[in-house]
């Protein structure tokens, strides 16, 4: 346990909850006793609390993201892929409790198992310090993720692309509506569709300029939710 506190970077007033955090409930079938909780309760919270902390993260990193930009930014960091990366990362798989039969197929490694096990700790870490020190954990394991994207986030039809994707199951169509101008300097404009809305077209040197161009004002008009 004091391993993993100086990995987590936390120490717990109460390691009761921590122990509980790391029961997966196959070791919890397995050992029938009352004393053995598993740590699902603590994984529910975790999810919750993580939702929130994510949320309040890129309200403050994207002040000019609206809601439907936000929320594929969150989905994007409270998934299995991106929770189990963390886990491996902090090397939780060496701390979980799994009955034999997970043990024998390397629970320990699976992305399932590992992405529940980080949420329920954080759950541990809230219900032992409170909503700050929650906070604390999850920006220090995931601010630098949210960081990277935001230097992405000139990528327009891409961010474009995420949303209608997640909320419409479509992809945006880009038409060339015109070229005019000279052959070394000429003007592209291009409008974008999505399902049967035709957004405000937009111009640039290049189609690519104008498909970004495009995509900006699409997401600057709608909030895509």
């Amino acid at each position: 346990m004091e391993e993993l506190q100086l990995i987590l970077g936390y120490q717990f007033k109460n390691l009761g909850f921590l122990k509980q955090a790391l029961i997966h409930t196959s070791y919890a079938h397995e050992n029938p006793d009352d004393e053995i909780k598993d740590n699902e309760r603590m994984e529910f919270l975790g999810d919750a609390v993580l939702d929130l902390i994510i949320s309040k993260l890129s309200f403050d990193l994207f002040p000019d993201y609206k809601e439907g930009l936000l929320s594929v930014i969150r989905a994007n960091h409270v998934n299995e892929n991106a929770l189990s990366k963390i886990a491996f990362e902090l090397s939780l798989g060496r701390f979980i409790k799994l009955g034999k039969g997970e043990e024998k197929s390397l629970g320990y490694c699976k992305s399932s198992i590992l992405s529940s096990t980080l949420e329920a700790i954080i759950g541990a870490i809230y219900l032992d310090g409170g909503f700050g020190a929650a906070y604390l954990f999850v920006a220090h394991n995931f601010e630098h993720l949210l960081i990277e994207n935001k230097h992405k986030s000139s990528d327009y039809k891409s961010q474009l692309q995420v949303i209608v994707q997640n909320n419409h199951k479509k992809l945006p169509k880009y038409h060339l509506i015109k070229t005019y101008g000279p052959e070394h300097s000429k003007v592209f404009e291009v409008e974008v569709h999505v399902g049967n809305k035709i957004y405000p077209f937009a111009s640039g040197n290049s189609r690519k300029e104008a498909e970004q161009k495009a995509a900006q004002i699409a997401l600057t008009i709608e909030e895509f939710s």
